[in-house]
């Protein structure tokens, strides 16, 4: 496996600093046999601390050739701050985790780009972060292959948070435990996808496509994202919000039930709705078809013009030309 930190592939194996950004790669002898095999998960920053720009835009770029990962791919770091840029690009290979164009816990100043060109994708693909942080940019994907999971615009936040438990779930209460607990969520300014095949190589999407994220949203004070619909594309399901499912599933409303744990009373409605604020899309997302789209040769099990146990809370009314 070839594991780059940047756009092209370096040989033989080096580590060097180059703008503030760290090329780390994991490379094969000419001509070998054998395949790399990566158990714990891979990141394109730090952790506790940051990469970030030197006479350049791009805190960090993972180029994933072929081997085996076994966990979680990131662009940016684990609780580490990337000052620019991120990007996850997968040619070949097999990862059978999630693939994030964001970070673990940590902050992003720039966009996140994931472009999935090959491979085999077990998992779900986020462009945002997973569990916290904020990305001040957009949120980038072209999938361009085939996916077995799910592809969210937006990241990751279906954990049970606790306002009482130290921990990588933990957050600071506040003067409100719910309004603090919405705010820290991974939530996006922004997303665009672009999902498209070919005659000869359709993309599969396994599970859905999400505009938004995964118990998490895009920020009010964002802008609507956009979703592109290229040729030969088979996917389950399209949703234009978020995904609030595994919020109401039943083991993580009993986290929050557990009074050692959070100082949250979902029980209460008004608690209970304001909880619930965490998956609603504020905006009307663009749905657009790719430049030389191929009229009928894209097909959607089921479309959803709001979200999945997600609200939609922008005014007026949705009007989309899905007869293509």
């Amino acid at each position: 496996m070839n594991i780059l930190n940047h756009m092209q592939r370096l040989t033989p194996c080096t580590r060097r600093l180059w703008g503030a950004v760290i090329l780390s790669v994991f490379c094969l002898s000419a001509g070998a046999q054998r395949q790399i095999t990566i158990g714990g998960d891979v990141y394109g920053g730090g952790r506790n601390g940051a990469v970030g720009r030197l006479n350049t835009d791009t805190a960090a770029v993972i180029t994933v050739y072929d081997g085996v990962l076994n966990s979680n791919v990131y662009g940016g770091g684990e609780k580490g701050f990337s000052n620019g840029n991120t990007y996850v690009i997968v040619n070949d290979g097999e990862i059978k985790g999630n693939i994030f164009g964001g970070a673990r816990m940590a902050e992003i100043d720039g966009d996140t780009h994931v472009n999935i060109n090959g491979g085999t994708i077990s998992k779900d693909i986020y462009g945002g972060n997973d569990v916290s942080g904020l990305i001040s940019g957009s949120t980038n994907l072209n999938i361009l292959s085939s996916v077995e999971g799910s592809v969210y615009g937006g990241g990751n936040g279906s954990y049970a948070y606790s306002d009482k438990v130290q921990g990588d779930y933990w957050y600071n209460k506040g003067l409100s435990s719910i309004d603090s607990l919405n705010k820290i969520r991974p939530n996006i300014k922004t997303s665009n996808i672009l999902i498209a095949g070919t005659q000869s190589k359709t993309t599969y999407i396994g599970g859905s496509v999400y505009c938004g994220g995964n118990s998490a949203s895009v920020l009010s004070t964002g802008t609507a994202p956009t979703l592109t619909l290229g040729s030969y594309v088979t996917a389950s399901g399209i949703f234009l919000g978020n995904n609030g499912e595994n919020m109401v599933q039943a083991d993580t409303l009993a986290r929050y039930a557990d009074g050692d744990y959070s100082t949250l009373t979902l029980t209460e409605q008004a608690q209970f709705d304001k909880y619930m604020l965490a998956v609603d899309m504020p905006f009307q997302p663009n749905l657009v078809y790719a430049t030389g789209y191929q009229d009928y040769t894209t097909r959607i099990g089921s479309f959803y013009y709001g979200g999945n146990v997600g609200s939609m809370s922008a005014a007026g009314q949705f009007s989309y030309d899905l007869n293509r």
